[in-house]
């Protein structure tokens, strides 16, 4: 970092010098005009002319379908308003087949243009309709629900619901989505970053969470493997996974509420220390399974698998929260 001294010509122009090497890098002559773009954070960004991002290329020759999915959904996360996939020998149908069903599975992607050998796809989602504080609580309440109606497909061995399950599990992906689509595009655009509203802190802190909260919902999709398998289990498995499920819910109501709320980091850390308490009843009702030499066993053992990621993922979200709660403390005391 260098330090320039800001100096006053006349009486209403302060003037500061640019580094010389920084200049000379980056073309800049005397009487050439900058571009100053002050921002929210107390940044201001110089630049030599407006940014204009173009679209990205991917030359996706010979690609299988899962790395051109993959490929698109990484384009959808690094924030790119537009982008083309490329093939010499051009697209067959498999590719297309794998690039349609990738963008249907991300909020507001499309495919925009199309020829044999280039796809065009396009972000229809404006900045200006996002608001990622309310895509963190909808996903809280997707991971929530998610949770719910896997326990309950799993007492009530409903496979309908469970079902119902898998596609809020997608749902809580493509939320996900979203958050970490404009959390990419603030790492290179500060006006993004004015426009949702944000300090780049709170945003880390909500696109933390919100993959937390979606893997949280991926995890509640294992809870109904047994339903799935048409595995009978007994009784007193299910009470307990339905007693666990119920203790990681609270955990993550509470998480969010000291994200979104707290000052008081000792609030998120009780939290934390519950998720510890949860972790070793989930191990311990793993050994009982697998001590219970019961055919139904393997199957219950990725109910616990699952019972286990959500709570990493409630203790993650719990951490977070403490560190969110700590910087608003710090803020408000003036230390």
């Amino acid at each position: 970092m260098e330090r320039r001294k800001v100096q006053q010509t006349g009486s209403s122009t302060f003037t500061i010098s640019l580094p010389k090497g920084w200049a000379c890098e980056h073309g800049i002559e005397p009487g050439m005009q900058l571009a100053l773009r002050p921002h929210d954070d107390g940044s201001l960004v110089i630049g030599t002319g407006d940014r204009h991002e173009g679209t990205p290329t991917v030359d996706l020759t010979g690609a299988s379908s899962d790395t051109v999915r993959r490929t698109v959904e990484a384009c959808y996360r690094l924030g790119y308003d537009r982008v083309a996939l490329v093939a010499t020998d051009g697209f067959d149908d498999e590719p297309r087949r794998a690039v349609s069903r990738a963008v249907n599975g991300l909020s507001g992607f499309e495919v925009v243009d199309e020829n044999e050998g280039r796809v065009t796809l396009g972000c229809l989602l404006a900045t200006s309709e996002v608001s990622i504080d309310r895509s963190v609580v909808q996903l809280q309440y997707v991971a929530l629900s998610t949770l719910g109606d896997a326990v309950s497909a799993l007492t009530a061995d409903d496979r309908d619901l469970a079902r119902h399950v898998a596609d809020r599990s997608e749902d809580a992906d493509r939320r996900a989505a979203v958050v970490g689509r404009y959390f990419e595009r603030t790492l290179r655009d500060h006006e993004t970053l004015d426009e949702l509203g944000l300090t780049r802190s709170t945003l880390v802190d909500y696109h933390v969470a919100a993959d937390q909260l979606g893997s949280i919902a991926a995890a509640a999709e294992s809870l109904t493997e047994p339903v799935q398998r048409d595995v009978d289990a007994p009784e007193e498995w299910t009470e307990t996974t339905k007693t666990l499920v119920h203790r990681i819910r609270s955990l993550v109501e509470d998480a969010v509420e000291v994200l979104f709320d707290g000052d008081d980091p000792s609030v998120a850390h009780d939290v934390r220390a519950r998720a510890a308490d949860v972790a070793d009843d989930v191990d311990a009702f793993d050994t009982r399974l697998y001590a219970a030499a019961d055919p139904a066993a393997p199957a219950f053992g990725v109910v616990t698998d699952g019972l286990a990621t959500a709570t990493r993922q409630a203790d993650g979200l719990a951490t977070r929260a403490a560190m969110a709660s700590l910087r608003r403390l710090v803020s408000r005391t003036g230390e």
